[in-house]
């Protein structure tokens, strides 16, 4: 069998995974520089991002005891100063006050910032199916605090009718 030029064959590797006991979990397999498998004790964190309800999130999973926990965040925007939006200010607050018992967290940063993220905990093992399903099941049922967020950062424009009359 001839691999295309753009995908070099690697054996070694074919005969590492044919040796491994499935399912592999994520952050227990390494590649060296010389492109060489090998087998490693998930320790550290995995980074990784994904998209959900038009937005691009942050991930870390770690594990935790005998479990996987998995944290994610994303900005949503700014928070402007009474002064500069109060109208806004105040929507955007009782939104995110909204968020307690959602299993969602929002925080502001120095400069206004807002980011809202959540947790999740899994059992091992902690495959990349397991891992997304997790956090898709802790997000879908909060989505709509999304979509309203985007609609109070992000107001329709007004009807030419309105703004004329």
């Amino acid at each position: 069998m001839n691999a295309p030029p753009d995908q070099p064959l690697n054996p070694a590797a074919l005969a590492f995974l044919v040796e491994q006991t499935a399912p592999l979990e994520a952050g227990s397999v390494t590649v060296g520089h010389d492109g060489a498998i090998a087998r490693r004790e998930p320790r550290g964190p995995i980074r990784f991002g994904f998209r959900f309800a038009g937005r691009t999130f942050e991930a870390e999973a770690r594990p935790d005891a005998d479990a996987l926990l998995v944290e994610f965040t994303t900005e949503i925007g700014t928070l402007p100063y009474s002064v500069e939006n109060r109208v806004l200010r105040s929507r955007l607050l009782r939104v995110l006050a909204g968020l307690r018992g959602t299993g969602l967290e929002w925080e502001l940063s120095p400069r206004q910032g807002v980011r809202v993220g959540g947790r999740t905990r899994l059992t091992t093992p902690a495959i990349a199916t397991r891992i997304v399903t997790a956090v898709v099941t802790a997000l879908l049922p909060v989505k709509a605090y999304f979509d309203l967020l985007d609609e109070v950062l992000t107001p329709p424009p007004a009807d030419d009718a309105e703004a004329t009359g």
